[in-house]
């Protein structure tokens, strides 16, 4: 009987020491409203994160906040609509309006560090251009209708991996 007991301690114990946990996520997700003219656009997004790992907030109505834990650095993503604006590229959003307001004036392309599913989108994610300097990272990208502006802290780590899983759904309001 003792045998039998003794054994079966040591399987227990063998199991609950392979055991692996998976690691939570939570998923933060926002919308934007946004128009021109009589005609917008509700935009629905969301964003995978690991709650032990980071935090995500709502920055203000076209705009959130990623928080990395560990290393107390923030990201944004900020939602910009084009339709009054008519910007041609996000180069010309980046000259025009993101290097002015963000403050990184000597920032210079780069290679991209960002790579989105495509299936997460309902329309194409087009004309990627990053931009850096010496701490952080700025990434344009056209997506219907308008432009995402992402800012990201070096070293960029966790806050990457949550902007990676970015979704992206749009509903068009028609003037009545």
């Amino acid at each position: 009987m003792k045998k039998i007991l003794l054994v079966l301690l040591f399987s227990l114990l063998a199991v609950s020491c392979n055991k692996t946990e998976q690691p939570k996520k939570e998923t933060f997700t926002g919308t934007w409203y946004s128009g021109y003219e009589g005609y917008f656009t509700d935009v629905s997004y969301s964003l995978s994160y690991d709650p032990s790992k980071a935090t995500i907030v709502k920055n203000s109505e076209n705009s959130a906040k990623i928080t990395d834990i560990q290393t107390k650095k923030d990201g944004r993503i900020l939602f910009f609509n084009n339709d009054g604006a008519g910007f041609s590229s996000s180069e010309e959003v980046w000259k025009e309006y993101f290097q002015k307001t963000s403050g990184c004036t000597e920032c210079t392309t780069t290679t991209n560090i960002l790579s989105f599913n495509p299936s997460n989108f309902q329309s194409p994610v087009t004309n990627m251009i990053t931009f850096e300097n010496l701490s952080e990272y700025w990434i344009i990208s056209k997506v219907y209708p308008g432009y995402i502006a992402i800012m990201v802290p070096k070293p960029i780590g966790t806050i990457k991996e949550i902007l990676e899983t970015l979704t992206w759904h749009y509903t068009k309001i028609q003037p009545t």
